[in-house]
């Protein structure tokens, strides 16, 4: 790993990390990036905590892109040239695709794939053991691989909590539907 780290930064990297080329990780501005266990990353792999120059605002001068946490779960498989950007973190047993850039949350046990990574396919899960290079030749399912169990488990949709306005939208939209219907049912 190719690491560029600023003031008060970290990088945590958990158990059973493996890379097969460098990758780069910065972080700055007090920002972290970490990564859980036995996380596999593929080559030419970038995780940017920051965006290395600052943007702000003409009217306000607030800067708009502030340095963010990292955090990639443990048992994740990123995919060459797949890029995690300020604020991703992905759950536990995640794929994210070739040259995928991931740019938020990612739940557990997914493939994500795209610019911006967007969830693919749920319910999945992953085993290290190489199609080439580890008997047997084909694995046509589960059986053909040793499994580790504590990641094979189906994805937690996230639970969305409505704002105010949002619930005032939707009771509104409702009535309007109601109001349709009636007024279409007296004619």
């Amino acid at each position: 790993m190719s690491m560029q780290l600023g003031e008060d930064s970290t990088v945590k990297v958990g158990a059973d990390v493996t890379t097969t080329n460098t990758c780069i990780v910065n972080a700055a501005e007090g920002s972290s990036v970490v990564f859980g266990d036995d996380v596999m990353i593929a080559s030419q792999n970038q995780f940017r905590g920051h965006d290395g120059h600052p943007i702000f605002d003409v009217a306000t001068g607030k800067r708009i892109n502030p340095s963010k946490d990292i955090i990639i779960g443990n048992h994740v498989w990123f995919g060459a040239q797949a890029i995690a950007l300020a604020g991703t973190k992905i759950g536990d047993g995640s794929v994210i695709g070739f040259g995928s850039i991931v740019t938020g949350k990612i739940p557990n046990n997914c493939i994500a794939v795209g610019s911006p990574a967007r969830v693919i396919r749920k319910n999945i899960a992953w085993e290290r053991p190489h199609l080439s290079f580890v008997a047997p030749p084909y694995k046509p399912d589960a059986s053909t691989v040793v499994k580790s169990e504590k990641y094979w488990s189906r994805t937690e949709e996230p639970v969305k909590v409505m704002s105010r306005t949002e619930r005032q939208i939707r009771d509104m939209r409702r009535r309007a539907w109601h109001l349709r219907r009636r007024f279409l049912n007296k004619n």
